[in-house]
């Protein structure tokens, strides 16, 4: 059993002892209960997030003559992706792409965000050309980290600034916007 002092060490007497066993008995009552079930609407799917953001980006470009009309080729690319954003993203990354055009209306490619933390967004993307001007469009498809279980698109026209004979090049995004949703990550796998 204990008491409840006063200021100058005597026991408390009256309506204070009466409020402090209730405060007892109403905690007690709530920890017995359990846990609040989440309200419905809580449970709801996951919010959109809406961002914008700017991309530049150099590397290299790797080509193979297919005729005197058709040259198929890879993208190496690498730069800095600043997000305008929302709930939790960075607000950079580095951005790292690997794409191949075959050289007729296909360009396909994959791209790593990386963020300070070192945590990672997934993409995949494609356009209808590889050339100056292309609209391309992409899916997010998971990540590590804080962004596990992430899933959106995003969608920009490429811009070429510079391209040497030699096959380096620079280029930027125009107009880089997007959605992304935070899913559950996935569940851990379990070893035997």
């Amino acid at each position: 059993m204990f008491r409840i002092l006063n200021a100058a060490g005597s026991p408390r007497h009256g309506k204070v002892r009466g409020k402090v066993w209730l405060v007892f008995v109403l905690l007690g009552s709530a920890l017995l209960a359990g846990p609040v079930p989440a309200d419905s609407s809580s449970a709801a799917a996951p919010a959109v997030v809406r961002f914008e953001g700017n991309w530049s980006a150099s590397g290299t470009r790797q080509t193979l003559a297919m005729g005197p009309e058709r040259t198929a080729s890879i993208l190496r690319l690498s730069g800095a992706l600043v997000l305008d954003l929302h709930e939790g993203m960075s607000r950079g990354f580095r951005c790292e792409t690997v794409s191949f055009f075959d050289g007729r209306e296909q360009a396909l490619g994959a791209c790593v965000w990386t963020d300070e933390r070192g945590d990672q967004v997934f993409s995949d993307f494609g356009a209808r050309s590889a050339s100056a001007g292309a609209h391309v469009t992409g899916s997010i498809t998971g990540g590590t980290g804080r962004y596990a279980g992430l899933t959106g698109r995003y969608e920009f026209n490429w811009q070429f600034m510079l391209e040497s004979p030699e096959g380096q090049i620079q280029g930027r995004a125009v107009g880089f916007k997007g959605e992304a949703r935070r899913g559950a990550p996935a569940p851990a796998k379990q070893v035997p």
